[in-house]
């Protein structure tokens, strides 16, 4: 089914106008990756039985980053700090206190960083391939994952990192 289907309710924030869909119910799990399309990818029932399982547990708080999808397409900023905003307005839309953030790929740093700046609201930080050399400026690239739990340690111990690779 679509987005207009009963399967999932799309939601806009306000501006930039940010698409995001949630499934489930429980404790929410924010996933942040680098590029998606939540009509399309609902429409693979492989990627909606999975989400379909995981919201059995949890509500899964799934977002298009600004530029692509369904979030609005007139994107004038690049930076790494818009990325950190778009986590934390739909945070604020939702009102959560407390929530699991899984950041793949490309949405790793932004969700390293948000859990850095809001400790006391990521429970748990997933992450699975992150690209830290996305937003690097400089240092040694070769050690991504390194970085990565480096970063997120600096979290404190609110938040458990849990590094999941493939290949």
């Amino acid at each position: 089914m679509g987005y207009a289907g009963a399967d999932w309710i799309l939601h806009y924030h306000r501006w930039p106008p940010i698409a995001y869909a949630t499934v489930g119910t429980g404790p929410a799990l924010i996933f942040a990756q680098w590029a998606c399309h939540l009509e399309l990818e609902w429409q693979e029932p492989r990627v909606r039985d999975f989400w379909e399982t995981i919201g059995q547990h949890r509500m899964v708080v799934r977002y298009d980053r600004h530029g692509c999808g369904l979030s609005d397409r007139n994107r004038t900023d690049f930076s790494f700090d818009s990325e950190i905003r778009t986590i934390e307005a739909i945070v604020k839309k939702l009102g959560l206190k407390s929530f699991v953030l899984w950041g793949q790929g490309g949405g790793a740093p932004p969700a390293i960083a948000y859990a850095v700046k809001s400790p006391d609201r990521v429970s748990h930080l997933i992450l699975s391939n992150p690209g830290t050399a996305f937003f690097e400026r400089g240092g040694d690239r070769r050690r991504p994952v390194g970085r990565c739990r480096r970063d997120a340690g600096r979290a404190g111990e609110a938040v458990t990192l849990t590094s999941v690779h493939s290949g």
